[in-house]
């Protein structure tokens, strides 16, 4: 694993640091068997979750490329206990980082784009104002198919 770059942020308070470069081998087809293999291979999640950079009540998101081509990037979720499919504050970190720092092309007054999660598609509308993301709205994965 080499140097890691992790943007530190928050969505109401609970923590979902997003990692955006630095090569993390992540084995798999879909983005849901990527989260799966590194739950299971607890390299990165011990480097990332444990003391000193992480907590129990801290999250981190992994910038992946996406395999829908919808979407324009992917995320893996890492928390303390699980690798969840979805999580709203962690795609709201997520989207606020790729705006805000260039890694996706901002439009004011809103931008919308799609993201892609271990369990699907997630939409996203962020309202923007002077290069910042002033709002986040998400339209979550559908609770039953």
């Amino acid at each position: 694993m080499e140097k890691l770059k992790i943007y530190n942020t928050h969505c109401c308070g609970e923590i979902g640091d997003v990692v955006v470069g630095g090569k993390i081998d992540i084995k798999g087809n879909s983005i849901l068997e990527q989260s799966q293999y590194l739950f299971k291979n607890k390299k990165i999640r011990n480097f990332l979750l444990n003391e000193p950079r992480g907590a129990f009540f801290k999250h981190f998101n992994i910038i992946v490329p996406p395999k829908n081509k919808k979407a324009k990037a992917g995320f893996i979720i890492l928390e303390a206990e699980d690798n969840p499919p979805m999580s709203g504050s962690n795609s709201i970190c997520v989207a606020t980082v790729l705006l805000e720092k260039n890694i996706l092309q901002m439009s004011e007054p809103v931008t919308e784009f799609f993201l892609e999660a271990p369990g699907g598609i997630i939409k996203v509308k962020a309202t923007c104002k002077n290069q910042l993301v002033e709002n986040i709205e998400i339209e979550n994965l559908p609770s039953y198919k």
